[in-house]
């Protein structure tokens, strides 16, 4: 093959992977034409996945010679993959389409199939126009297929036929609009519509729909003149094409001359180009995401109809590709038979072979966990880590799919969808890769995360596939906004589901569903509930009676009618599931600690000072601190402290108060590090701290309080270089980490610790340590950090895992992130360092140790308490495994009561909610709009905005549309991230003293400053003031933001913006 060939492969390499289905017919060409070896052939179809096939087979044949690419073109042609042969024959001139037309399905005969054929007219040939009747063959996956297209360098205009059917939540023209915008393409909007009143409400319609497009010059065409205006939309189509081509470009010859002959008419005078007052020039926003059905043409390989547009430059005629197929009786088909609605694009798509899939071996007690759930009834699985609950979920889930577990109501005659819903991105990919192995031969599996769904439409999304893999808070998101409903799937399966209580999103899910059930007909169709977990906890319960009720609540909130577990088959699960062994090793603190009598005697000074200078405005209670300042108490009396000190008339007082407390906070935290590891990573600490106190607003009060620090640094400096100061913690640590490595050097090993900024000093000191240094560790944390804790990306946390399944890391330090659902095989040795959780949480920990002859280790120090906390978390582990058989004896024996009891704990909690509502309007009336409120910088008390200035956008994020906002801040660059449809790409800072207010947002293509309330103090009319913690205790309403405010921050001035942050940035 020769190289212009290979670049050929490479270039559509995507869409090819995309869109080959049939790969046994293309492989049985090539194996017939010698091209491919049967051993090549075998290694190609043992990759479970087609596109994964697809893959392997482009790989093989960029290797061959001869005519091995002449050869697959041929193979694809006779696989029905007749476009993509095309597109790659010949010596690769088709340059893919420069025209694409979105449109809606009901619009194609009256306007958009003669556009097509008026294009074609023009100059353009066929292959020129992105139309889905011509484009998109049998079998191409309609979504690849357009994503193909919009992505092209060669696409050159986007033409929006904008009518009263695509502005109606059409799918498919939304989400052509949105990958255009995506991929800055050159918009054309059409305005087609009756034109009774000269297009005044279809310009607002297009506003809402997209205020990018009501933004740009459209041609306004009255549908009752649509005919007759298509060929001038032509023209003016093509004069665009004409103006993008440069000087020398590959314009064809036939289009120049004839749109020069068309443009001068018969008797060589220029026509007119349509008239300015044909165009909308109104400016707002951008596209606001909406999704709905989608009502597309179906395609059929055979069938024939009569119409008016006819081939050009060689072109297929659209008679012999295009049968219109009424959408009413496609909709209707679906309805009698009970089927899910599709497109009728996609029904004419036809289903894949079942091929073989692979067998799911159960052991004893793993059928025995699977039994009730097989059986339809709504089940908690509850095993121990290790024992297989996902094989089991897997088990469950493909027998469903199947047909051979009934649920009443549930998937009964409409196709069977099953979501597996994790509460850690992590486990997304994890889960996935378990399910593809035993169902993707048969069933498309999805895995989504925040991350993943941000560029998506959700609802439309998961209904394409079988099997869905997802984070909880994405599934409640799309529940929340009505882009899904319950009834879609027919089965939820709830990972590690001892979660599903309080504000947990699983909870929301179940509290969703249990409402439907109860306020809805008997006839409502609701999926079948599977819960996993390896314990339910007892909720902090003193006694048996107390531990049974908090597990039928746990039923009660998964309208679970079973508890399955390990009973009759508990010696063949302890025969393969193995309890790690426990230890605790209680370590003695320092002898000497005199870093930590340094630092208290600084807090001492600072507490003094506090005393003297708030003494008029707060009472000796207020300013006298807990005696423990490592405690959870001196940490409350700090943030009440800087709380009441904020609201302060006294803006001198207020500013001492909410320095010193900043120090406070900071030092308590330097005495927790030195507690927990070196007395240098606690010193390491305050040095960033000082230096990076920004230089503006550094006034007396800072110099006060840094010079506690600088004038005992040295002091400090000696302390954390002196060896005998070590912490017997960490030797300790140290010791049984090398022993353990010593005993089994490809040990896998995950330390647990409390805090992220505790994993970092951790990970420090071994890679500081020579011998540690030798284990290569990693770090595993959260993707929600603060820039002072460095936080993880969804890729870099499944990258970490990845290396230390493989042995990449031989020790992960990780907060607990990793403590429920993280599967490593062969990891085999679990530190908790000074780390104790509840009951659920040592279990899960434990559980992480999964290798044969693995061990758990608690290292705590003898007086921090967590020696205490684990023997009672023993005792409750204890208690819970009896009040599991107590259930289990209640619901054999007497179910009737057993639900009963749930039915009751259910009740209870849906009128608990009730009182909650009717409660809730009375607690916020004092909200109301227009207070007249300003809010302050709390640090300098500097003006920041007005109440009246804020927006509310999804419900969660208040940004301020005030564009003279932005001259009272500075915005810093901040790592990207993207969720759901708005993207953060910025920090922002006080102007005038570089207190943190927030993050900047991009919002439809608008920036907006997005604050925290926490950082404000609000001042009434009457010179009153007060804080809010979070955003729900302010005191004002915030009005959902609109297409206006979004419009009006689109220009925001990003040039001056950058110039500040050039004159004034932060310093570090």
């Amino acid at each position: 093959m020769d190289a212009s060939h290979k670049n050929l492969l490479r270039k559509h390499r995507a869409e090819l992977v995309n869109n080959i289905k049939d790969v046994d017919s293309v492989l049985d060409h090539l194996v017939s034409e010698g091209v491919i070896e049967d051993e090549e052939e075998k290694e190609i179809k043992d990759r479970e996945e087609v596109k994964a096939q697809v893959r392997k087979l482009l790989t093989i044949l960029a290797d061959k010679e001869g005519n091995s690419f002449h050869s697959f073109c041929t193979a694809l042609e006779n696989s029905r993959h007749k476009r993509l042969a095309e597109l790659l024959k010949g010596d690769g001139t088709k340059k893919g389409e420069r025209v694409f037309i979105i449109h809606a399905g009901e619009d194609k005969a009256q306007f958009v199939e003669p556009l097509v054929q008026a294009l074609q007219d023009e100059g353009l040939s066929q292959q020129d126009i992105f139309y889905d009747v011509l484009s998109i063959e049998i079998g191409d996956s309609i979504r690849a297929r357009i994503m193909a297209a919009m992505a092209s360098e060669s696409l050159e205009l986007v033409v929006t036929v904008l009518s009263q059917n695509s502005l109606n939540h059409k799918y498919w023209p939304k989400l052509e609009l949105e990958t255009a915008l995506r991929h800055n393409k050159q918009l054309f909007p059409v305005w087609l519509d009756d034109n009774q009143d000269d297009f005044q409400e279809f310009n607002g319609l297009v506003g809402k729909y997209c205020p990018t497009l009501k933004s740009l010059r459209g041609y306004k065409v009255p549908l009752g003149n649509a005919r007759e205006e298509v060929k001038k939309v032509a023209m003016e189509i093509v004069s665009k094409l004409m103006k993008t081509k440069a000087p020398g470009s590959d314009v064809p010859q036939n289009l120049t001359n004839q749109r020069k002959r068309k443009l001068e008419g018969p008797s060589g005078q220029t026509l007119k180009h349509p008239r300015p007052g044909d165009f909308s020039t109104d400016e707002e926003s951008p596209l606001k995401a909406e999704d709905s059905g989608d009502d597309t043409a179906v395609l059929s390989p055979t069938a024939t109809t009569t119409n008016r547009l006819k081939a050009s430059d060689g072109g297929q005629p659209l008679t012999t590709a295009v049968q219109q197929v009424s959408i009413e009786k496609v909709t209707e088909k679906q309805e009698e038979e009970g089927c899910e609605k599709i497109t009728p694009l996609e029904a004419t798509n036809p289903s894949p072979e079942p091929q073989q899939l692979k067998d799911i071996p159960l052991r004893g007690y793993q059928m025995e966990l699977a039994i009730p759930a097989l059986e339809g009834r709504n089940t908690i699985i509850c095993a121990p880590t290790g024992s297989g609950k996902t094989r089991v979920a897997i088990k469950i889930t493909r027998e469903h799919l199947e047909g051979s577990t009934v649920k009443g109501g549930a998937g009964v005659n409409v196709q069977r969808r099953v979501v597996f819903l994790v509460n850690k991105v992590p486990l997304v990919k994890q889960q996935y890769s378990a399910f593809v192995e035993y169902l993707s031969r048969k069933y498309n599996i999805l895995p989504l995360s925040g991350e993943t769904a941000a560029d998506i439409p959700i609802g439309e999304t998961l209904i394409e596939h079988d099997v869905i893999i997802l984070t909880a808070q994405v599934l409640e998101n799309a529940l929340r906004d009505g882009l899904i409903t319950l009834d879609t799937f027919s089965m939820l399966i709830f990972d590690e589901c001892h979660h599903c209580q309080k504000n947990d999103p699983y909870n929301a899910i179940m509290t969703r569903y249990i409402k439907q059930k109860w306020e809805e007909k008997s006839g409502t169709r609701l999926p079948q509930i599977i819960g996993l977990t390896a314990s339910l906890g007892t909720g902090k319960a003193k006694s048996l009676e107390d531990t049974v009720e908090h597990i039928l609540k746990a039923c009660a909130n998964l309208d679970a009618e079973w508890i399955s577990q390990v009973v009759e088959h508990k010696d063949e699960l302890l025969e393969y599931n193995q309890k790690p062994d426990e230890e605790v090793k209680a370590v003695n603190g320092r002898s000497e600690d005199p870093f930590a009598n340094v630092i208290n005697k600084i807090m001492a000074d600072i507490e003094k000072t506090l005393a003297i200078k708030a003494s008029k405005h707060l009472t000796p209670e207020d300013l006298k601190p807990p005696r423990q300042r490592e405690s959870q108490s001196y940490e409350q009396w700090v943030v009440t402290l800087a709380r009441n000190g904020a609201t302060l008339k006294d803006d001198p007082t207020s500013r001492v108060i909410h320095a010193a407390t900043n120090h406070l906070r900071k030092y308590k935290d330097a005495l927790a590090i030195n507690a927990d590891a070196r007395t240098k990573d606690a010193l390491q600490y305050l040095d960033r701290f000082v230096t990076c106190l920004p230089k503006e607003g550094f006034d007396s009060t800072d110099k006060d309080l840094v010079k506690h620090f600088t004038e005992t640094r040295g002091e400090l400096q000696e302390y954390a270089a002196d060896s005998k100061y070590s912490n017997p913690k960490l030797d300790q640590l140290k010791y049984m980490i090398l022993q353990a490595y010593a005993e089994k050097p490809d040990s896998r090993c995950l330390l647990f610790c409390k805090t992220r900024a505790l994993t970092i000093a951790l990970l420090t000191w071994m890679q500081e340590d020579e011998a540690l240094r030798e284990l290569n560790p990693g770090r595993l944390v959260g993707a929600g950090a603060r820039e002072s804790t460095e936080g993880m990306t969804q890729n870099q946390q499944v990258e970490l895992l990845e290396l230390f399944v493989t042995g990449g890391h031989k020790i992960v330090i990780s907060t607990s992130v990793a403590e429920e659902g993280i599967d490593i095989a062969n990891c085999n040795f679990v530190f908790r360092y000074d780390y104790v959780g509840n009951e659920i949480g040592k279990v899960q920990t434990r559980g992480r140790g999964r290798a044969e002859g693995s061990k758990s280790v608690l290292i705590a120090g003898r007086e921090g308490g967590n020696i205490e906390k684990e023997k009672l978390n023993t005792i409750r582990e204890n208690l819970m495994e009896k009040a599991m058989l107590h259930v289990y004896d209640m619901q054999r024996e007497k179910h009737d009561d057993f639900m009963k009891e749930v039915r009751r704990l259910q009740l209870k909690s849906k009128m608990d909610r009730d009182m909650a509502l009717m409660m809730k309007p009375e607690g916020k009336a004092k909200k109301v709009s227009g207070q007249g409120m300003k809010l302050l910088c709390v640090k300098c008390k500097g003006f920041a905005c007005n109440d009246s200035d804020f927006r509310k956008i999804e419900e969660n994020h208040h940004v301020v549309v005030d564009k003279a906002f932005l001259k009272r801040i500075i915005i810093t660059p901040h790592q990207p991230k993207k969720i759901d449809d708005w993207e953060r790409n910025g920090k922002v800072w006080c102007k005038n003293c570089r207190q943190d207010w927030g993050i900047q947002m991009v919002y439809r293509q608008a920036s907006f400053p997005t604050l925290k309330i926490k950082s404000f103090v609000l001042e009434k009319p009457d010179g009153t003031r007060l804080t809010c913690r979070k955003w729900k205790q302010a005191p004002f309403e915030v009005g959902d933001i609109t297409s206006d405010d979004i419009s009006g921050m689109l220009d925001s001035p990003e040039e001056e913006k950058l110039e500040e942050k050039k004159e004034e940035p932060m310093y570090y």
